[in-house]
């Protein structure tokens, strides 16, 4: 007649099947706004056995608690990087093998943008390997006019001439 008792209400609503209709049969989180039949209150209630948690719990079947305040659990956090990660992350194999595959392709990134800085550094390097070189690539970026670059080699000159007085030139005979 009736059902099984359990202090879980969402145990004593499954477990009370026959009294529902498929469509009436809510969900963990709809559990706590159903109001309940009046024949299983009534049947649930007429117990004179009922010690202190029957009756609190008959209060909350009834509806005279109040809504109970559940907290939505937290969003787990992305872990983007390698830094992110901790042992506890490494626990069973799932785990192990996402993380595993976050550290091998962050790994692969890291790798590939140091190969192409070096490329890019080496050809930088090689325009620029000598003082003609680099006044060139400045004079065709605009960077400097002509007199600028006629004063960078006669002074770079001196400098190769009279390394001990790079300010004083003298001509000899």
């Amino acid at each position: 007649m009736w059902c099984e008792y359990s202090l879980n209400l969402n145990h004593f609503i499954y477990s009370c099947r026959k009294y529902f209709s498929s469509s009436h049969i809510p969900f963990p989180d709809e559990a706590s706004k159903m109001v309940e039949p009046p024949e299983i209150l009534q049947s649930f209630t007429s117990s004179s056995t009922a010690t202190a948690s029957e009756q609190e719990y008959q209060l909350a079947i009834r509806g005279n608690v109040t809504k109970r305040n559940v907290r939505t659990p937290r969003k787990r956090r992305l872990k983007r990087y390698v830094g992110d990660l901790s042992s506890d992350d490494f626990s069973t194999p799932r785990k192990s093998k996402s993380n595993y595959r976050l550290m091998k392709s962050s790994l692969m990134t890291l790798r590939k943008k140091v190969k192409s800085l070096q490329t890019s550094v080496a050809a930088l390097r090689r325009r620029i390997k000598t003082l003609c070189g680099l006044l060139k690539l400045l004079k065709q970026k605009n960077h400097i006019t002509d007199s600028a670059e006629t004063v960078l080699k006669v002074s770079r000159l001196m400098k190769t001439v009279c390394p001990r007085y790079p300010n004083s030139f003298e001509w000899s005979n």
